[in-house]
């Protein structure tokens, strides 16, 4: 059998690259990084982080509690320590500490290739450079030396400095987009305040039509809660969507989750808004060997039981609040329609009973003893077979807007039973006008001689279309001509003829209309 024989033992030795490789380029973005930074001072407990930019520096300040040499050699320098989140509660304003993953605090190096950090606690300041230039000269991160030095501070006050120089060329800064990146993804209150030049970055407030309390629980999520918005109007500054929260910080970007993603869209969707917050996603409380949260924080692990299980239950709410929203829209638009056809109909059945009018004029007329009598000398009267009368209980659509008579004694009795929007006289006869809907596929009017009604289906979409086009009074009054010249006529060309006469009748009367109101 082989001896073996131990040798000095192995160890990693990480080269600078390392370092973007294992999370710097998730830093890149110009945003992020200033807000990995921002943190650093909410975790240690400050009141106000003031973030100075310039073409040439950036400073990030904070008044939390410093550092000294320990906390620097024993937290500062270690990548990738969880002794935040050892810290169950800062000591002063008993925060939950939010940085994540133990390199944030090189998240300035994403953006620029020299950190300089001056800190003060008890009295003691002290100051180090992180040059991106330095380090790579060095074979291992290990190898590389970083001076610490006790300067004679200008303030003693404990507190945090962080400047960034060599600014990389990728960068992009919009000052205003920055204050609302930190507004949204920070936690902030009377406590807790962040000024980006001087200027508080303040979340907008967005005029809401209702705001819904979130209080949820699932057996592997855990509790949601929060506040979900359903603006006036739909978002145009800031993308739909819900954020979610862990310990008060924003993880990923605003999502409408499976709203969407199946046959039938929600048009609602464009005005939610709101935050939930989902405790049980803290890495703290992770048995799982993969968290539920991503290591940049740009989002989830999607396959993650808890994110699945959380998703579902955030889908199955937007949907069910969209819904609600869609039926009040339908009944807000349906009382709009039935309104301004009420309104119409009055107009349509002076219209009709003045054409009504005219036409019985006429017969005076034809019947005098100056008037030629007809070529059988007697008047032409219109006579319909029993078949033309005949009506199913669904719709022709051949003669969609052309229906006679209520086969249906219930809706017969119904429509008898309504009060009148007014009266209408059209032949020999008066009729009263109901408004009632009978669906969507029904038609437009229906005419019934038995009981002398004359019913507007307001339910129709042609209705619905004519407030759109505001052409109600238009659509109301071709409803029922049509209705009428078809029941009055024995043939295609009387009943065109018929409507023809009522359609330039009314054409006349609204052009009347409009001139009187014009004031010519």
């Amino acid at each position: 059998m082989a001896r073996a024989t131990t040798l000095r033992p192995i160890k990693f030795r990480p080269v600078p690259r390392l370092l973007d490789h294992i999370g710097l380029a998730m830093y890149s973005n110009f945003n992020k990084a200033i807000a990995e930074l921002v943190v650093n001072g909410y975790d240690a407990d400050a009141t106000h982080v003031a973030v100075k930019i310039d073409a040439k520096e950036i400073i990030i300040r904070d008044d939390g509690a410093g550092m000294n040499e320990d906390d620097i050699r024993n937290s500062y320098m270690m990548l990738g320590s969880d002794q935040k989140r050892n810290l169950k509660r800062t000591p002063r304003f008993n925060r939950l500490p939010i940085g994540n993953k133990g390199i944030g605090k090189l998240a300035g190096l994403g953006i620029a290739r020299r950190i300089s950090v001056t800190t003060t606690k008890d009295g003691v300041t002290l100051a180090y450079d992180i040059d991106r230039d330095e380090l790579e000269k060095s074979r291992t991160i290990e190898d590389s030396r970083h001076d610490l030095r006790v300067i004679d501070p200008t303030e003693k006050r404990p507190g945090t400095t962080i400047l960034l120089t060599k600014i990389m060329p990728h960068v992009r800064i919009d000052v205003p987009q920055l204050r609302g990146y930190l507004a949204r993804e920070i936690p902030q209150d009377r406590n807790f305040q962040i000024t980006v030049n001087d200027e508080k970055c303040l979340r907008k407030d967005i005029p809401a039509k209702r705001k819904i309390p979130v209080e949820l629980k699932d057996e592997v999520c855990g509790r949601v809660v929060g506040e979900i918005v359903v603006a006036k109007k739909v978002l145009t500054n800031i993308a739909p969507g819900i954020l979610t929260t862990v310990r008060g910080r924003v993880v990923g970007e605003p999502s409408l989750f499976d709203l969407n993603s199946g046959p039938h869209k929600y048009h609602y969707a464009f005005l939610l808004t709101g935050q939930v917050e989902v405790p049980n996603f803290d890495p703290e409380d992770e048995v799982d060997l993969v968290p539920v949260i991503a290591t940049d924080r740009e989002g989830f692990n999607r396959n993650h039981p808890k994110y699945r299980a959380y998703h579902t239950l955030m889908t199955d709410l937007l949907v069910k609040i969209c819904r609600e929203e869609e039926k009040e829209a339908e009944s807000k638009r349906q009382k709009e329609v039935e309104a301004k056809v009420q309104d119409a109909i009055k107009r349509v059945a002076d219209d009709l009973n003045a054409f009504n009018k005219a036409k019985q004029q006429e017969v005076k007329n034809l019947d005098a003893p100056t008037a030629q009598p007809s070529e059988s000398g007697t008047k032409k009267v219109s006579v319909k077979v029993d078949e033309e009368f005949h009506e199913t209980t669904r719709p022709d659509e051949r003669h969609r807007t052309n229906p006679v008579g209520i086969t249906d004694k219930r809706l017969r009795k119904e429509l008898d039973a309504l009060p009148g929007i007014g009266q209408i006289h059209l032949g020999s006869k008066r009729y009263k006008i109901t408004m009632k809907p009978l669906g969507v596929d029904d038609f437009e009017c229906r005419i019934d001689d038995d009981k002398l009604i004359i019913n507007i289906n307001v339910s129709h979409p042609a209705y619905e279309q004519a407030v759109e086009e505001k052409s109600v009074e238009i659509t109301v009054f071709r409803a029922i001509g049509s209705a009428f010249a078809w029941k009055e006529s024995t043939t295609s060309e009387e009943m065109y003829h018929t409507l023809d006469e009522l359609i330039r009748f009314q054409a006349f009367r609204l052009a009347t209309r409009r001139l009187r109101k014009s004031g010519a």
